[in-house]
């Protein structure tokens, strides 16, 4: 419908309601694939999200324009009533025994010194503060579909942190199967835009070549070589 309003001299009142599904698809198709992205903006998602790290979260919030969250509170959350403390384990940390006991030594550490804190009525406010990165967090995230394709095209990216990038896997599979019309758009700039941005970083990606994207450099540096005039 926002789409249509562009192109229409009446309101949204004088617009015949609803199109086909296969007029809907071509609708978004011509929209989305022209860059005219605003009209997907008033198209909005929500996830529960759970079973992700505080780091992935703290990489997930910064994402801002077009997104809105509510993660579960360490603060209000009295974790020392429960039967277990849930973390994340990086792959490559769970790949080598001793580097893992290494890992989780301080983690069991900061559980039992948690636990005493809490048994001392010390409020959980201040207990929290023995938590690091690997404690697990839930959260309700919200956002408009324009965000999420941006949010796609930096975080499935075979650069993107591990397990943010496996997340946002997740959440594209999941809009792809909801709103396929709009989300067949979503992944990396290698392949919404043929270019990778990522410059010598990028430049051994096995993707790379198989999309035939054009290697660039965002660093202020490049950005200042390519517009240089000829000497």
């Amino acid at each position: 419908m926002a789409a249509r309003q562009c192109y229409s001299a009446g309101s949204i009142l004088d617009l015949p309601q609803p199109l086909s599904p296969k007029s809907t698809a071509h609708m978004v198709n011509r929209v989305v694939s022209a860059g005219h992205t605003s009209c997907v903006e008033h198209n909005q998602f929500v996830f529960g999200v759970r079973g992700i790290s505080r780091s992935c979260s703290h990489q997930l919030v910064r994402h801002r324009v077009g997104w809105s969250y509510e993660q579960q509170s360490q603060r209000y959350v009295d974790f020392s009533s429960q039967d277990f403390v849930e973390i994340v384990v990086p792959p490559t940390i769970l790949r080598i025994p001793e580097m893992l006991e290494s890992f989780l030594e301080p983690v069991k550490a900061a559980v039992r010194a948690y636990f005493l804190l809490r048994d001392e009525r010390v409020h959980q406010e201040d207990a929290r503060y023995l938590f690091n990165n690997a404690f697990e967090t839930k959260l309700i995230v919200s956002a408009n579909a324009r965000a999420l394709l941006h949010f796609f095209e930096l975080r499935t990216c075979n650069l993107a942190q591990w397990e943010i990038r496996w997340l946002a896997h997740l959440m594209r599979a999941e809009l792809q199967h909801a709103a396929p019309e709009i989300f067949k758009f979503a992944g990396p700039t290698c392949m919404t835009q043929k270019i990778c941005w990522e410059g010598p970083r990028g430049a051994k990606c096995p993707r790379l070549v198989s999309t035939g994207a054009e290697l660039r450099d965002r660093t202020p540096a490049a950005a200042a070589e390519r517009t240089s005039p000829l000497s």
